[in-house]
């Protein structure tokens, strides 16, 4: 037997020893045609990717209709490319759960604009690996997805479904065809949220939850019930209750199905009515509605304070069972709106003491967490809010479930805008708005001519069609605003259509809309057309920020409208700010610098209210049905008076200070309220008794006015008593007011009724102590419970932190959240007012921090770090549960204060109480990599993650892999199954010939940095892209790389199969870049002048019209003038806009008038000049100058002599953010006769900037220099590029608009780059292709045959005479004119094709390689171009006319070509050169008007002659060349030689000067008789020839002789028989063989054993091994080779003895036992005492901490009496690794964790029990069977 034989026979042995002992290996080398090689990260023919967590998303019961699919995605922000196919590697992407916001995750930006937030989008992409088990086969499977923020495509298993675009709308996929049941499927999802794409921070990814929905064939369809109750109002004992069910039949035939309708109390089973229907038949594939009419008894009806909900529970029955339950929450209510009363609910009349509410919650952004938006509802509750608007989008799914459960009212509103772009926001939904579906959409309910509106909109409704809260569907919100200058008809013309689409979605519910311009307008205002058409159909018209004249205008002008106010208030205020009070109208006085505005009810923005006012109107109208604040609260993005709609930071030094979130809220965005919020509870919560008082009590953190403070006290008390320091400062007293309608509000006693009061006002001298507020009620009783701060009172020092959780116990569901909220206090327990110290938060347990919030809108830390400031003393931090039960406990710690503590508990969430634990996850690697025909090898053992937080290894059972798998590439999925732990699988992906890796590119704002793709594809040699894709790492470009416009390059490496290969990722940094787009004058909120003596028209300045009219007398309608006050002397003069949001101002065009009087055209520059400013607030010290030159334009004439206009144009560089423009304008400095000059303007013209942020589409070449030649443009817009060079030296390689370029290696005599275009949507290959024809641009006349020569010389087979100047005679295609043409007699029909030709007869023969052709150019038909050619030539005059081989563009040859007609270009028809003393173009085919094939014709006709070149074999060309290597007998010696291995003599090519010409550019070489040694005389020859620019051919002969026999290299055959160590142990050779191989390619085998001294080894064989280590380098006949050995660190043996029973273990030396410690012995009727090393226990004590040095025996010491219960063996249980000298079973097993394999865990140990002996003996039986194995094999051999 052979020794390698020898070897693995041991190994089989050392196998089987192994494994009884706990051991595994892998790695083995197994028969058949493939390798398989071992899993190694560095492998050459194997890689896999590092383990990670793979979670057990086993969906398989089929009985759960709806089932939670939010656990365990993958997310990875950025490009990942092509990362939808099932087999995509998401091993290092971010492990997930729904809901999910990647926007908040990401840094502030400049980049972005303040209503955003400052945080970006950008394109997020999630996967979510799941089983659908085989209980669901045959199952109708369906993908729900609540929210995704925005466009968003979903994939499954690698297959588009479709694109949903809005991002606040529900959306559903069928996925039963796409889905592999009893297998692994992948669902991908990739959002692409391009930015600006909202007017506040709208959160980007999957951030509402996502629904595995299971059905039978036949089921009830997509929000398939509709409950009605028309009676209701009329009967509320036996309510009729019609219900209407959308019946799916999905089955191959169709099915006869009747339906039960039951109805009960939510939670109960407890039925009030029930009916079944008929039965009906359902065709195959279709659907129908089946009606039913239940009589209901009795039902509590639903509202705010009985929110009674019911269940329909509708059973479908098929072929008499039960295939579908389908429940419908429901609530029996009704809601109506009077114009003239208001609002009623069940007959009962209700206020509406609404918020709108945007979506995001904080430091949580926009992620729907249901416990977030309880905390938020229950908050508004217990401030008396009994209505929410949904603003400005439709509300998640779990907003709605919440309101219906605890009595809330919704507006459910579905848009913003329409069809029109808001403040900039090129990327809003109104992109979609109008655009249809289209085909290629399985999203469900769609139609393809469906627009996107309808479907959302009526998505939305069907959503909601049957919740209790919802009462009105609103259709907008001040749908024109920000949108410019566009006709107000758009908006008029499409609201009927979608009043109409709601209406057919639901007609039980109000429809609405919010508007801002209703106000303002007449009877004939676009707002106005709409409200009409709403009251139409029972609508309601929601007037935004209208007063309470506004109020009674509207009333008054329309009795019939139901009106509300659909947004009021925009207060700004911060929370606890007392040192300003702000002044009103956007002039946060001396706050600038610090961004806080005061808390006191004095700040609001220009077109808003103080929330008091904005009350006070709306309580004391009845015909006000309420109103929904301006909001509820504060919400990331729109930081107004700090807002911008465009880029960049808003008029601050540091954009660090700038506000990123808004003041608008009654609550800050932590959830704390504001003073506010007491406001509103005293005049909204009937059930509380509220006592609020402000400001706090330090003298530094409240503003004093004549050493006076000013105190506010909001209460619901009849009287309030003010104390300080225990002394009265007076009561004040309300009394009642009562309306027409029986709404009551109380206003102080003796002061003028007005919003001031509805609250109570002292001015009080500050003095430090208590102040304290006493509530009493009318009969003079002193009110002891309030709610409020109703004593502030002077602090001490900061002491401590106080934390509070909002819930001791939450649920255990991996989504349940606690908030903590910490107060920073002083000894005594007070809140210090004006702390802002920073808070660290620690979480310890079954919880994880996710998220940290002040409220505080200026605060730029991350919302997802572990600390924060706090603002006013207060912060929170979020805590969400693990799905684990237990508890967590949350620290709070601040420099210098005395940290806090809470716990909270964690519970199991229903249901899951008392389960078993199960299978969670596995810990393993998914993705394997392997060269073609490598067999991968797959791990052995995986670990199993247990629901109960338990793991252990276990064994795998894999799939066996077809060979035919891995002889191609391409990618397949192995299954494995896991011991007793369900099934896993694996990717693997089969590659081959790795060219290179594809290169990347894209685009970023200036000041972001860009996400690059974590991976990247690899390209084949063929220049196939692969979907496999490797890691990359990124080179960090350095600090302020993208600080500057311009292209970044960033390097890369990637290692693919032990190759590393590089990678380019090309970063384009853009500026946002603008259009001027409309003038948005018309929509100025209000427009202002300074004059104070008016004349003419303010009007005119934005009405439209830039003409000047003339009129006799009196005021000009058509002009503003300035002229009244100039008269006074006042030569100056300011118009102001105002609008309602900022928005980007652009250009400005003023259009000045003159007339014959006064009115002049001023300067346009010099200190005269008109002057434009720009404010955000409108405040004094906020106007900014916006800079630009007039440009000034051509004067327009008016209709009398001396008048016209004449535009001034200011055109900015960058556009202005405002809210104000101010135009100062200054007369000409003129002197008139008996009057002063004035300034008179027709026209004001605002125009917006709209950002454009441009992502490039191109895939194409911008340059390309190959071997010294530079492309032409005509050359790069081909695909192909051919050249007779053999290689392609590249140059100036650049894509066009930075598209990404892959350059690869030549592969097949082609030199192929990829092109893929910054957008990543295309890609494209250019192609050169070597040892072919050059490519010469058709229009290149340097090679033309003179043109002089050829008059007279035209040949034809047919033209049309006499013709004229421009068409017929030959002689025309010479006239170098491509408006003329030669044209074949057109008379004769068709001209016979041999007849349609026409060519040169040349006055000598000529070398010809191309014709140029020009087609017909003149005329409307363009009859005669050539569309299929041919070319012939004659060698003589008289000779036979020979058909040319053409080359074709593509390098291949032909006797015929083809032309596209329409090409009007110059054709070059190219073929192999010939001599030619005539040629001629043939059309075989050509193209007329009229599609008949008759006639020929040419523009132009070229003769191409071949090109010059330098001749290597003429010696007056001076070119030599050398053959290397020889000797100076013409020899070379070679040691071997075949057809395999030829000998070819590199060769040196020199011209006359020296210069060294390259091989492959200008030359080629051959060679003949080079595959064996030269014998009798015969020679081999080497063979040049000059290509391109040189010709010939020169040869040269040689002579090939053997070389003598060398020692090449050498390799290890076998291995040592020992290659592990322990440090300080020599090296043993003894078994090492080695392969020696000689430069004549034979191989001889040499044995340590026997040559000993022909060794040598480093290190020594007489140097002690160290651990570092890691290899031993053999030389032998002067080569070298490596062995690689492990070196341990050395151990010594701590050997435990229990009553003479011993139990080895091995510790490092000069290390303690540490985990090795075998935990106590037991003994009946014994007590453990310890460990000893003297038997009697004389010797020290040997603990766990032991440091050993030496071999050591310990023994266990007992003492009689009780027995010690241990709970272990004598050395079973050890943790950790024993390196396989442990007692078997009980050895460590994966991560140091135990395994306890048959059941002899925790068991006592007994004197005398032999059970742990049996592992020694099973050891000792295999080493003794291995020595025999060996010995036996030795003897045989010998």
């Amino acid at each position: 037997m052979k020794r390698k034989n020898l070897a693995r026979a041991s190994a089989a042995v050392l196998a089987v020893i192994m494994t009884v002992s706990g051991t595994t290996m892998t790695g083995f080398a197994s028969g058949g045609g493939t390798q398989q090689v071992a899993v190694r990260s560095d492998s050459q023919g194997q890689m896999s990717s590092e383990p990670e967590v793979v979670y057990n998303n086993t969906y398989e019961n089929p009985a759960i209709r709806t089932q939670n699919f939010d656990s365990n995605w993958k997310f990875y922000l950025g490009d990942a490319g092509e990362a939808q196919g099932k087999e995509f590697d998401d091993s290092k992407w971010e492990s997930i759960s729904i809901p999910h916001d990647y926007s908040i995750i990401q840094d502030y930006t400049t980049a972005l604009d303040a209503e955003s937030g400052y945080l970006p989008g950008g394109t997020g992409w999630y996967r979510k690996h799941f089983v659908v088990g085989k209980e669901m086969e045959g199952k109708e499977l369906q993908l729900d997805f609540d929210g995704v923020y925005m466009n968003a495509t979903v994939y499954v298993n690698g297959e588009k479904l479709g694109t949903h675009p809005y991002g606040y709308t529900p959306f559903s996929f069928d996925i039963t065809d796409k889905v592999k049941v009893g297998e692994e499927n992948v669902v991908a999802v990739k959002v692409d949220h391009k930015t600006p794409s909202s007017r506040w921070y709208s959160g980007s990814g999957i951030y509402r939850s996502v629904h595995l929905s299971v059905m039978d064939k036949v089921h009830v369809g997509l929000n398939g019930t509709k409950v009605e109750t028309p009676d209701l109002k009329s009967d509320t004992k036996n309510v009729t209750t019609n219900i209407k069910t959308t019946v799916q039949n999905e089955g191959t035939e169709k099915a006869s199905v009747e339906l039960t309708h039951n109805i009960f109390k939510k939670g109960t089973e407890e039925s009030i009515g029930t009916v079944t229907t008929q039965a009906q038949e359902v065709e195959a594939g279709k659907s129908q509605v089946i009606e039913a009419t239940v009589k209901a008894k009795k039902p509590s009806l639903w509202s705010p304070e009985n929110p009674a909900l019911y269940t329909v529970r509708t059973e479908v029955k098929s072929a008499g069972k039960v295939v579908d339950t389908y429940e419908t929450e429901f609530g029996f209510r009704y809601f109506e709106m009077t114009a003239d009363k208001g609002a009623y609910l069940n007959g009962e009349k209700i206020k509406l003491k609404g918020v709108c509410m945007h979506h995001d919650q904080g430091s949580l952004g926009s992620a729907a967490y249901r416990r977030a938006i309880e905390r938020q509802v229950d908050i508004l509750k217990e401030m008396g809010c009994n209505s929410i608007r949904v603003t400005h989008n439709p509300a998640a799914s779990i907003l709605i479930e919440i309101c219906n459960e605890k009595g809330m009212l919704v507006i459910d509103e579905m848009f913003d805008g329409w069809m029109h772009a808001k403040n900039n926001n090129s990327n809003d939904y109104s992109v979609w708005f109008n655009k249809a579906i289209g085909e290629n959409n399985a999203i469900l309910g769609a139609k393809s001519d469906m627009t996107w509106a309808e479907f959302d909109l009526k998505a939305a409704i069907g959503r909601g069609q049957n919740a209790p809260s919802i009462v009105m569907w609103s259709l907008g919100n001040e749908i024109q605003e920000g949108c410019g200058n566009v006709p107000g008809s758009d908006f008029s013309s499409k609201a009927p259509e979608l009043i109409r689409w709601a209406q057919e979605a639901d007609s039980t519910r109000m429809v609405t809309i919010g508007s801002n311009a209703v106000k303002g307008e007449g009877a004939s205002g676009t707002h106005t057309k709409i409200a009409n058409d709403l009251t139409k159909v029972g609508g309601a018209s929601g007037t935004n920020y209208s007063n309470g004249g506004s109020y009674d205008n509207l009333h008054n002008a329309h009795p019939d409208w139901k009106l509300y106010g659909s947004e009021t208030a925009s207060s700004v205020n911060s929370r606890g700010i007392y040192t300003t009070k702000g002044l009103a109208d956007n002039n946060p006085e001396d706050t600038v610098k610090n961004k806080q505005l005061t808390s006191y009810d004095k700040s609001k923005v220009g077109w808003g209210a103080l929330a008091s006012q904005a009350w006070y109107d709306v309580i004391t109208r009845d015909f006000v049905a309420g109103e929904y604040v301006w909001t509820g609260f504060d919400y990331i993005g729109e930081p107004t008076p700090w807002n911008g709609t465009f880029p960049g930071q808003q008029n601050t030094d540091n954009f660090e200070t700038n506000p990123k979130n808004s003041y608008f809220g009654i609550v800050d965005t932590a959830g704390f309220p504001k003073d506010s919020y007491y406001f509103y509870q005293s005049q909204w919560n009937d059930k509380v008794n509220t006592l609020h008082v402000l400001p706090t009590w330090n003298k530094d953190s409240i503003k004093l006015e004549k050493g006076k403070a000013e105190v506010v006290v909001y209460s619901d008390a009849a009287k309030v008593e003010l104390k300080l320091n225990g002394q009265s400062l007076g009561t004040k007293e309300f009394e009642m007011q009562t309306t027409g309608a029986g709404y009551t509000y109380q206003t102080v006693k003796g002061e003028s009724k007005n919003h001031k009061s509805l609250y109570m006002t002292w001015e009080v001298p500050y003095q430090e102590g208590t102040l304290e507020a006493i509530a009493y009620d009318k009969n003079g009783n002193k009110i002891e419970k309030t709610q409020g701060r109703s004593v502030v009172k002077t602090t001490g020092k900061k002491s401590n932190l106080s934390a509070k959780a909002d819930r001791s116990e939450i649920t255990a569901d991996g989504k349940d959240l606690a908030y903590v909220e910490v107060d920073v206090r002083d000894a005594d327990g007070n809140i210090i007012p004006n702390a802002e110290d920073r808070v660290t938060f620690k979480v310890e347990g079954n919880g994880e921090l996710v998220g940290v919030d002040n409220g505080s809108a200026p605060d730029h830390d991350s919302y997802k770090g572990n600390n924060k400031r706090a603002l006013s003393g207060k912060v929170l931090a979020i805590v969400r549960a693990t799905k684990e039960a237990g508890e967590f406990t949350v620290t709070a710690s601040a420099d210098g204060l005395k940290s806090s503590k809470v716990t909270v508990k964690t519970v199991p969430a229903e249901g899951s109480e008392g389960q078993e634990r199960q299978v969670d996850s596995y810990y393993m690697s998914k993705n394997y990599y392997v060269k073609k025909n490598v067999k991968p090898a797959l791990a052995e053992t995986i670990e199993v993650r247990y629901t109960d937080g338990t793991k252990e290894a276990k064994k795998v059972t894999w799939d066996k892999i077809p060979e035919d798998k891995l002889t191609s590439t391409g990618t397949f999925t192995v299954n494995g199954q896991v011991e007793g732990a369900g099934q896993v699988s694996v990717n693997v992906n089969v590659i081959d010939n790795v060219a290179a890796m594809l290169n990347y590119s894209t685009t970023v704002a200036l000041g972001s940095e860009p996400n690059l793709p974590e991976r990247r594809p690899v390209v084949l040699s063929d220049g196939e892209v692969l979907n496999t894709t490797f890691e990359v790492k990124w080179t960090d470009p350095g600090k302020g790389a993208y600080d500057q416009e311009g292209i970044v390059e960033v390097k890369g490496t990637a290692d693919v199969l032990g190759e590393t290969l590089p990678v380019t990722a090309s970063v384009r940094v853009q500026k946002a870049s603008f259009d001027i787009g409309d003038s948005v004058s018309k929509g100025a909120a209000e427009v202002t002048q300074d004059c104070e003596q008016t004349s003419d028209s303010l009007e005119a300045i934005n009405d439209g019209s830039t003409e000047y009219k003339s009129v006799s007398s009196g005021a000009n309608q058509s002009v503003w003038s300035n002229y009244d006050n100039s008269q006074t002397g006042d030569n100056k003069a300011e118009i102001t806009f105002r609008y309602d949001t900022t928005f980007a101002l652009g250009e400005v065009v003023i259009h000045f008038a003159r007339d014959g009087w006064s009115a002049r055209y001023p300067d346009s520059e010099g200190a005269n000049a008109p002057q434009i400013y720009v404010s955000e607030t409108g405040a004094d010290d906020t106007w900014v100058k916006a800079e630009a030159e007039a440009k000034v334009g051509e004067e327009v004439k008016g209709p009398a002599q001396n008048t016209g206009v004449k535009p001034y144009k200011y055109t900015f560089t960058e556009p202005y953010g405002a809210v104000y423009v101010k135009v100062c304008l200054t007369n000409k400095d003129e002197i008139l006769d008996k009057r002063k000059p004035c300034t008179a303007i027709t026209e004001i013209e605002l125009k917006k900037a709209n950002e454009k942020f441009i992502v490039n589409d191109t895939a194409k070449l911008e340059s390309l220099t190959v071997n010294g030649k530079e492309l032409d443009e005509a050359a790069l817009a081909k695909d192909v590029y051919t050249t007779a060079a053999l290689v392609a030296n590249l140059e100036n390689v650049k894509g066009a608009d930075n598209a990404a370029v892959t350059v690869l290696p030549a592969y097949k005599n082609s030199v192929k780059l990829i092109l893929e275009s910054e957008d990543h949507a295309t890609r494209k290959v250019f192609e050169i292709k070597l040892n072919s024809k050059e490519t010469v641009n058709p229009e290149e006349e340097n090679l033309d045959y003179p043109l002089d020569k050829l008059t007279g010389r035209v040949i034809a087979g047919d033209e049309r005479l006499p013709g004229n100047n421009t068409e017929g005679p030959k002689e025309l295609v010479i006239d170098n004119n491509g408006q003329t043409h030669w044209h074949t007699d057109w008379d004769k029909k068709p001209t016979p094709v041999e007849n349609r030709w026409i060519g040169f007869n040349f006055e000598e023969p000529v070398m010809l390689d191309g014709i140029r052709y020009l087609p017909r150019l003149q005329g409307a038909d363009k009859n005669g171009r050539v569309t299929e050619y041919a070319v012939d030539y004659k060698e003589t005059d008289n000779g036979e006319w020979t058909r040319a081989t053409l080359i074709l563009d593509d390098g291949t040859t032909a006797e015929t070509g083809t032309w596209e007609q329409s090409d009007e270009s110059w054709k070059l028809v190219s073929f192999e050169p010939v001599k030619a003393k005539q040629i001629r173009l043939i059309g075989i085919h050509t193209a007329a008007s009229d599609s008949n094939d008759y006639h020929m014709s040419a523009a132009e006709l070229r003769a191409k002659t071949v090109k010059p070149t330098t001749d290597i074999s003429e010696e007056k060309n001076g070119i030599k060349v050398e053959v290397l290597g020889l000797n100076d007998k013409g020899e070379i010696e070679v040691p071997f030689i075949d057809a395999e291995n030829p000998v070819t003599p590199a060769v040196k090519v020199t011209d006359k000067d020296g210069k060294v010409l390259t091989w492959g550019i200008d030359y080629k070489v051959s060679y003949e008789n080079n595959t064996e040694f030269s014998a009798d005389g015969k020679k081999a020859k080497v063979i040049v020839e000059g290509i391109i620019d040189y010709s010939g051919k020169v040869e040269k002969e040689f002579t090939i002789k053997k070389a003598p026999r060398e020692l090449t290299s050498i390799f290890v055959k076998e291995m040592p028989e020992k290659i592990q160590y322990q440090a300080g142990e020599n090296f043993n050779p003894v078994g090492l063989e080695l392969t020696l191989v000689y430069n004549d390619k034979t191989e001889e085998t040499v044995a340590y054993k026997g040559h000993e001294k022909d060794f040598e080894f480093s290190p020594a064989l007489d140097q002690e091994l160290k651990e570092a280590d890691k290899k031993v380098t053999v030389t032998y006949g002067g080569k070298e080779t490596v062995i690689d050995i492990t070196v341990q660190p050395k151990q010594v043996t701590v050997t435990f003895i229990v009553d003479g029973q011993e139990n080895p273990v091995k510790v490092v030396k000069g290390q303690s036992i540490g985990a090795l410690m075998p935990k106590e012995p037991s003994k009946e009727g014994y007590t453990f005492k310890g460990w000893n090393t003297k038997k009697d226990g004389s010797g020290e004590v040997v603990t766990s901490d032991t440091v050993v040095k030496e071999d050591l025996s310990v023994y266990a010491i007992f003492e009689k009496g009780t027995s010690s219960g241990g709970n272990g063996n004598t050395g079973g249980n050890n943790n950790g690794n024993n390196n396989g000298t442990g007692t078997g079973e009980n050895n460590s097993g994966a991560n140091g964790e135990s395994q306890n394999a048959g059941g002899t865990a925790n068991q006592p140990v007994k004197t005398g029990d032999t059970a742990n002996v049996i592992p020694f003996v099973i050891l000792a039986v295999a080493a003794v069977a291995a020595i025999l194995s060996i010995l036996a094999l030795k003897k045989r051999k010998k």
